[in-house]
């Protein structure tokens, strides 16, 4: 692997953005969890990609995070005892079909000397490729391994120079593969997004002109998502804020609820326990009762006979008044 430059001197805060790439990366390995009573993990790189990896990590951080051997992939089979495989290739069909050819040698050798049962991960480098998945089903390996993806865009090489270090010349011009045109828009971006926008960008033929519309085009999208993401952020905020309004008022009407019930029960326990209050009550109820039992209307003493001697069988509609007045003569 190559060694890392300073990058004291340079205009921008470059370390940064390497800094950015090696947590990534080693995000990337401890996403595959070490297997348990046995070696562990075995990285398995693009002979082209161990230059651009060594100016991201040193090889003893590679060993912190559970790497404990560093294979290059080539044609011939691959011999390792290790149950963890991780392989950083470029998305090309030449490199998906070798990638599928090992994890074959591999599952066989396991089968005929009954070894251990193996992972294996690959991580395309910068993204993952849908030619390169078809391949790996085509083979029958896609379901033995997980595809992922390391998106490792500009790395610093001096002070003032990144690069992508990915060769395009035949991709580009030979094959009309503009996939690394989107790697480039990509780097672009993500130095805009850690440094702040860009105010002049310079580029020198039509493949450059193809970058500008691209890192255009993502900006656009980019700003568009954002600017929804603040919106549906404030409605959520507005929401959470009347709902914890409705619900502390609801809290308050229970709680003040609660006092006067809580006060109306003791004033009812209250006068239940007090004997004054109850011999009070009783006394009340027996000259209630009292008047109503001895209270009698007064009597007419001149009483009109009744024209019949039998009463009419239907009821006189005036009403007879129940108390009658006494006239004095």
């Amino acid at each position: 692997m190559s060694h890392m430059p300073k990058l004291d001197g340079a205009p921008i805060n470059l370390a940064a953005l390497r800094e950015h790439s090696r947590q990534e990366l080693m995000a990337a390995l401890d996403s595959v969890s070490s297997p348990e009573g046995g070696p562990g993990k075995a990285l398995v790189l693009d002979p082209a990609l161990s230059g651009p990896l060594g100016l991201i990590a040193e090889v003893k951080e590679f060993k912190e995070h559970g790497v404990e051997k560093i294979y290059h992939l080539l044609a011939e089979p691959l011999v390792s005892d290790s149950r963890a495989l991780l392989f950083f290739v470029r998305p090309t069909i030449e490199l998906a079909e070798r990638v599928a050819a090992q994890v074959q040698q591999l599952e066989r050798a396991r089968a005929e000397g009954g070894g251990a049962r193996r992972s294996y991960h690959i991580f395309f480098v910068p993204r993952r490729s849908m030619v390169c998945e078809r391949v790996l089903q085509e083979e029958g390996v896609y379901g033995l391994v997980t595809v992922r993806e390391f998106g490792a865009q500009l790395i610093p090489l001096e002070d003032d120079v990144l690069s992508l270090e990915q060769p395009c010349f035949k991709e580009l011009f030979l094959d009309d593969d503009r996939t690394v045109l989107y790697s480039v828009a990509a780097g672009v971006m993500k130095l805009q997004a850690m440094f702040g926008l860009i105010p002049i960008v310079r580029g020198k033929g039509d493949r450059a002109q193809q970058v500008l519309s691209m890192n255009l085009t993502l900006t656009l999208t980019l700003t568009f998502t954002l600017t929804l993401t603040l919106a549906l952020t404030l409605t959520l905020t507005l929401t959470l804020t009347l709902t914890l309004t409705l619900t502390l008022t609801l809290t308050l009407t229970l709680s003040r609820c609660s006092r006067c019930c809580s006060r109306c029960g003791a004033a009812s326990r209250q006068r239940a326990s007090c004997p004054a209050a109850s011999s009070l009550a009783r006394s009340a109820a027996y000259c209630s009762s009292t008047a109503m039992s001895t209270w009698r209307a007064p009597r007419d003493p001149h009483p009109t006979p009744h024209p019949h001697p039998h009463p009419h069988p239907h009821p006189d509609p005036t009403p007879t008044p129940t108390l009658t007045q006494t006239q004095t003569p």
